[in-house]
């Protein structure tokens, strides 16, 4: 007797009418909330917060910005400009000066006694107020003198009062032996100390070298009726650069083979960009004249009107917080309003499934792997849009 089979038939749910199909997600959407409460109230602070920055942004006042800075002086004068003609906010009253000379071209000088000038010539930067030291050359530091014996690209040795001093961008030695720990050293200098005496030149920590003052210990060299810290001597991009510090004292003269790093002067010739207090300018060199392209950390005004010396010349152009500048920002805020979206309709959409059956073949835990995969999409969109609206703020787009 052939033995008999049961076969089990298994009833199908008929699917919704499509016209139903919104108002059951909403449905669902609204049950799943209600189960996670926690989840739910942060993607409506998130969804909160972006409608915020939008409507910011809708109410922001027109601002108006310099888009070029045109130069044009008289033959022979010297223009000042600082952070009112630059639109840096981050420059000093009076900043630099540039004058052209009829042989020599534009040239530049640096007036400021606490913020940097970085001129970028081809792939190099150059710190204005700094110059390399070579092998057989001298600086001066106030009245003291001292001879270069030695100079590459990672160390310097030179010579005063009968003592031979070698500096490699971190320690530096007195007669072969590195100098002890100065009293006001704390711990973590104290480890970086000890660390750049062991490590290979490679893995040591950049440190720069203080001259002035009457200490001679760590990584301070003293000299007599010099205030501490009157020049620097430090590693910058592979380099060892000399350069005229900023005390607090009296401002003693700072020379590198007679020439003093104080009143340096350097032509314009070749460089492509200046750095002039966080703001960057392309350059622009024409007949007669020269044009500053500021690129971010731009100065707002609330009208198309300032103050300007009469070679000094602005193109205006209105802020435009819809423009290309901060595509990335408004991708990012969409791509998060987006995953705010995954996340409610995949939440939606298990609950849904939750009663619903198809005849296809379903792969077990998929949908509770999407639904915990939309909740990590999400965060990390909000993580990459914090990360460009940070980035775009910190160029000066935001």
């Amino acid at each position: 007797m052939a033995q008999r089979q049961t076969v089990k038939l298994r009833v199908l749910a008929r699917p919704p009418a499509p016209a139903a199909v919104p108002r059951q997600l909403a449905g669902a959407v609204a049950r799943w909330m209600a189960q996670h409460v926690g989840a739910a109230t942060a993607l409506a602070l998130l969804a909160a917060l972006c409608a915020l920055q939008v409507l910011a942004l809708l109410r922001a006042p027109a601002m108006w910005l310099p888009s070029a800075i045109h130069l044009r002086p008289a033959p022979g004068e010297t223009v000042v400009l600082g952070q009112r003609e630059l639109a840096a906010p981050h420059a000093d009253r009076q900043h630099l000066s540039l004058r052209h000379d009829a042989r020599d071209g534009w040239m530049l000088r640096n007036l400021s006694a606490a913020r940097q000038v970085v001129a970028l010539r081809g792939d190099q930067e150059r710190r204005l107020g700094s110059a390399p030291l070579k092998r057989g050359g001298s600086f001066q530091v106030g009245g003291a003198l001292f001879a270069v014996s030695a100079a590459d690209a990672d160390t310097v040795t030179f010579i005063r009062a009968g003592s031979t001093w070698r500096y490699d961008g971190a320690t530096l030695y007195r007669n072969g032996q590195a100098l002890a720990g100065c009293p006001d050293a704390r711990g973590a200098a104290t480890a970086i100390a000890l660390w750049n005496r062991l490590a290979p030149h490679a893995l040591t920590i950049a440190r720069p070298l203080a001259l002035g003052g009457n200490l001679v210990c760590g990584n301070r060299l003293g000299v007599a009726q010099v205030t501490p810290g009157a020049a620097l001597l430090f590693r910058d991009h592979g380099r060892l650069q000399l350069a005229a510090g900023n005390p607090d004292g009296d401002r003693a003269a700072v020379l590198v083979d007679g020439a003093d790093l104080r009143r340096q002067e350097t032509p314009l010739a070749g460089v492509r960009a200046l750095i002039v207090g966080h703001t960057r300018f392309r350059l622009e060199q024409t007949a007669g004249g020269l044009t500053l392209i500021p690129a971010n950390q731009v100065g707002l005004h609330g009208a198309p009107d300032v103050r300007l010396p009469e070679a000094v010349r602005w193109d205006w152009r209105q802020r435009d917080l819809w423009g290309a500048g901060l595509s990335g920002v408004w991708l990012a805020i969409a791509a998060c309003l987006a995953g705010v979206a995954g996340v409610a309709a995949v939440a939606g959409l298990s609950s849904m499934a939750d009663g619903t059956h198809s005849a296809s073949v379903r792969v077990k835990g998929a949908r509770p792997a999407a639904a915990s995969l939309a909740p990590c999409l999400a965060a990390t969109l909000v993580l990459a849009a914090g990360v460009i609206a940070m980035l775009a703020q910190r160029a000066g787009m935001a």
